[in-house]
């Protein structure tokens, strides 16, 4: 085998390998920003809510909305105990404490929902947590949309389904959204035994 033929093979080799390590193309990344990609998601959202409004009427409408996004909640909480490697559903609240503190004010791991808002934890005890929301990517994006009332049934309600999700002794007191005109979210966490 001559050199010319022994560069061609490797050539060849290299080119199968260099096919066998492609990505698909539906898992390539997008060069999109997470502002584009919330825009993409809620316009989504919108279309099939404002169908079941016309058919269903607002009420029974926000009421299906409301129930098919809380299905998700115990899902979307595995994921939270997975994330921070804590049973589920959460026996103590310091697993909880400590997730959600990560999730508000570290960010360790950029996801997409930790890329959604900027908070703080403003006061913590053995038994509550109260978070402040300062800016939400879901809201500034529901308001663009001038759909903040399906924003809150499709985003906002669901924090509740989620604490429930995560255990039973886990309650939430929500009271204000920046999704219904508020400066800020305002959200207590408590453990009831």
């Amino acid at each position: 085998m001559s050199a010319a033929d022994e560069l061609e093979a490797v050539r060849l080799i290299q080119l199968e390998g260099d096919m066998n390590n492609k990505v698909h193309k539906f898992k390539e990344r997008m060069d999109i920003t997470y502002e584009q990609y919330y825009q993409a998601v809620a316009n989504a959202w919108l279309e099939l809510a404002k169908e079941f409004v016309r058919v269903l009427g607002k009420e029974k409408a926000h009421e299906a909305i409301r129930d098919a996004f809380a299905r998700t909640a115990p899902e979307t909480a595995k994921e939270f105990c997975v994330a921070y490697d804590k049973e589920y559903p959460l026996s103590k609240f310091e697993d909880f404490v400590i997730g959600i503190t990560d999730l508000y004010e570290y960010h360790l791991e950029k996801s997409t929902s930790e890329m959604a808002f900027t908070g703080t934890v403003i006061e913590a005890s053995d038994s509550h947590i109260t978070l402040e929301m300062t800016e939400c990517l879901w809201a500034d994006v529901f308001k663009e949309l001038g759909e903040t009332e399906l924003g809150f049934t499709m985003c906002c309600l669901g924090d509740f389904d989620r604490a429930q999700a995560l255990s039973h002794k886990l309650k939430l007191d929500m009271t204000q959204t920046i999704m219904q005109g508020d400066e800020c979210c305002h959200q207590t966490y408590r453990w009831e035994d």
